[in-house]
């Protein structure tokens, strides 16, 4: 492993398991949402429209979404 890798690993075994677990839970929540984004990225206009208005999202804010 590169040193980077190894003071990361010392680093987080020195957390008490409290803040382990919280660490680890931040990590799987951003790798969900990652996962969200990439799956709404690839429907097309029309499925994001009809997704978006099922969960009550205004155009506004879709519109600022996908501006680009």
């Amino acid at each position: 492993m590169n040193e980077k890798t190894n003071r990361f690993l010392s680093w987080f075994q020195e957390l008490d398991d409290d803040d382990q677990s919280d660490a680890i839970d931040l990590v799987y929540d951003e790798f969900k949402v990652r996962g969200m984004v990439e799956g709404v990225s690839g429907l097309s206009p029309e499925q994001r429209n009809e997704l978006f208005g099922r969960l009550g999202i205004p155009k506004s804010v879709q519109e600022k979404l996908f501006e680009s």
